[in-house]
């Protein structure tokens, strides 16, 4: 139940990169750079306001949907939270989509199932619960630094 509303949250911010896909078709190659890290700069501000004003509601929202839950729950969820402030970097990877660009996909995907494995393997039997709500952060903020980095690399023309 910890992540369940954080990961609706994230379902719903899927719609913003779906809906971005047709924009980033339309950008000229030369507006393509600014245009993405513009588009992802706004999906960001409205990220990190989403998940503020859920760290700030959690507690009520779970006292009226989750009553039975303890305390601990809620600061699962308000931590696990935090791992959405990733997402805008999804509009960055929307180039290669874009681009035909396979082989930066196949990495981002492969990276993030092995570090996912690792991740977990390593913190939950470590921490608990609080591990594989950590490793889901730390796996999620290292996809968006390989997007980020892929990204770059790719205007680079590397």
């Amino acid at each position: 139940f910890a992540i369940l509303i954080p990961m609706q949250i994230h379902g719903f911010l899927k719609v913003f990169t779906t809906l971005g896909q047709p924009k980033v078709a339309e950008l000229g190659s030369k507006n393509l750079k600014r245009g993405l890290v513009f588009k992802s700069f706004q999906l960001e501000i409205i990220v990190i306001a989403i998940v503020a004003a859920y760290i700030i509601a959690a507690p009520t929202i779970f006292k009226i949907l989750y009553p039975g839950y303890t305390e601990e729950a809620v600061v699962l969820s308000q931590i696990f939270s935090v791992s959405l402030l990733y997402y805008p970097g999804n509009v960055l990877a929307l180039l290669f989509l874009r681009e035909r660009q396979t082989k930066p996909v196949y990495q981002i995907n492969v990276l993030y199932a092995f570090s996912t494995i690792t991740a977990l393997t390593i913190l939950v039997p470590t921490f608990g619960l609080i591990g594989a709500v950590l490793a889901k952060i730390i796996v999620r903020f290292l996809q968006a630094g390989t997007q980020i980095y892929l990204f770059k690399r790719y205007l680079k023309g590397g």
